[in-house]
């Protein structure tokens, strides 16, 4: 199980994002009132929670890791973790 897991981290190319639509009613008579927010996020591929892309880089949840291939000894992959994993 662990080593299908990081097989499959290590040939994807990118961490992908994520979207979610917020739709905000204003109750107003003008046409196409709704305002529309995209948020996006990572999923952190230990935990598989969210990690918020809105916030300031320093006050994020989490973010992106490169592990290069000296350490993987097959080629260089990108994850998305959690700060939290790292303790």
């Amino acid at each position: 199980m662990i080593k299908e897991k990081l097989n499959r981290l290590i040939e994807r190319d990118t961490v992908p994002i994520f979207c979610i639509d917020i739709k905000e009613n204003t109750n107003s008579n003008v046409l196409k009132a709704k305002k529309i927010k995209k948020h996006k996020y990572y999923i952190c591929d230990y935990c598989n929670e969210k990690i918020d892309l809105e916030p300031k880089q320093e006050e994020r949840n989490g973010g992106k890791v490169m592990f290069p291939n000296s350490l993987t000894k097959k080629r260089e992959y990108r994850t998305s973790i959690m700060h939290q994993m790292f303790k």
